[in-house]
């Protein structure tokens, strides 16, 4: 199992990156931390906690 820490804007393209990671079947998603980027901050809090419900 590789263990996975993911810093991030959650910008549409790394959304798509946490759904891939949930799913795929070695790694373990550790921690998600969140940095303004392609979008501010708080846009992407709000991103990776909408992308991390969808993941179920």
């Amino acid at each position: 199992m590789r263990k996975f820490l993911i810093d991030t804007d959650t910008a549409s393209d790394d959304a798509v990156a946490l759904l891939m990671t949930h799913r795929w079947p070695d790694v373990q998603v550790e921690a998600i931390t969140i940095v303004s980027g392609n979008v501010p901050v708080e846009q992407g809090a709000k991103n990776a906690l909408y992308t991390l419900e969808m993941c179920g």
